[in-house]
């Protein structure tokens, strides 16, 4: 079903990332950067570890490995394929990615004494992955208590806009619809239209939250993305009705129960706006959601978690490998 939308909408600017800028423990960045620069000199080869160690890892990647000082999690997401697809890889002699990523991080461990592995093949082992996501969430799940919070009080504060919008429609409908002036006619036309379809807009995001919130793995980013595109298409419409209204309020010709309307109105549409801009405002704040980074990565199938004692970072397949020479990305 499409989204509702406002007949009275202008450009409003999708909030996408949450805290960009979260800053990483320095464990984490030294074997990110490792993991980089050991990769770079095996692509396309085949690793082995087990006999003739032919590419062994580097005197200053050693060093890095076999001197962290708080354990680390290595966890590789990368799906191998099964049956005719995996004899039609092996024909085309693909470079087995899964291979090379676990190859690689099982050298690790042997060096590292605070390096621990895992593979897990979230297309072929849904148990395994199912227990790492309820392992981050117990982990690096601080942060999802802020989520929650805001998952259970935003459903009022759509109510204060809905009843705000409300409230305004019952006071236009006896403004009359010539305003003296045609585009001052356009104008009142279109926010009566809008303002009885602004509970529409927020009814139908907030079904949409809703299924996304039940699901196995909640895509909490863009259950927030929900509230801030629907509060955002409020905003700009109260801001732009506002605007477009105040032009007509000196206009010659315009009756005085549209002026005294355009005046009256103006702080009532400030305030509609303040309620939806508090709320993309409040989305804004929450930051970076460790948990749905996972379940990215999980439905991704081709990624490598790197976990510390507090933080935790994901490198996905593009991160690794450039897709038209399978050369690593520096």
């Amino acid at each position: 079903m499409a989204k509702a939308a406002l007949p009275y909408e202008t450009q409003h600017q999708r909030w996408i990332k949450y805290g960009a800028n979260v800053a990483l423990s320095i464990v984490l960045v030294i074997v990110v950067g490792a993991i980089f620069v050991v990769i770079a000199d095996r692509v396309g080869r085949r690793i082995d570890t087990t006999q003739t160690r032919a590419y062994s890892l580097k005197p200053q990647t050693l060093n890095i490995i076999r001197n962290l000082k708080s354990p680390v999690r290595l966890v590789s997401l990368y799906s191998r394929p099964t049956g005719q697809a995996a004899e039609a890889a092996r024909q085309r002699q693909e470079t087995d990615y899964a291979e090379v990523v676990g190859d690689l991080l099982n050298e690790y461990k042997r060096e590292g004494k605070n390096v621990e592995v895992e593979t897990i093949d979230p297309v072929a082992d849904v148990a395994k992955a199912d227990a790492l996501y309820e392992y981050v969430r117990n982990r690096y799940g601080g942060e999802l208590a802020k989520y929650k919070e805001f998952f259970d009080a935003y459903p009022p504060q759509f109510e204060q806009i809905k009843k705000a919008a409300l409230d305004e429609a019952e006071k236009i409908k006896s403004v009359p619809d010539n305003a003296g002036d045609p585009q001052l006619s356009e104008t009142m036309g279109l926010t009566k239209t809008s303002l009885a379809k602004v509970a529409t807009v927020l009814d139908d995001a907030r079904d949409r939250i809703d299924r996304i919130l039940k699901q196995k793995r909640p895509d909490y980013r863009r259950a927030a993305d929900e509230v801030t595109d629907s509060a955002g298409e409020v905003s700009s419409f109260a801001e732009e009705i506002s605007k477009q209204l105040a032009t007509g309020k000196d206009k010659k010709n315009v009756p005085e129960p549209v002026k005294q309307y355009i005046a009256d109105s103006a702080p009532r549409y400030a305030a509609m706006k303040k309620l939806a801009d508090d709320l993309t405002d409040r989305v804004k704040k929450l930051g970076e959601l460790k948990l749905d980074d996972v379940r990215e990565k999980l439905r991704e199938h081709d990624a490598v978690l790197v976990m510390g004692d507090k933080e935790m970072r994901s490198l996905s397949f593009e991160q690794l490998w450039q897709p038209d020479d399978n050369s690593l990305k520096r």
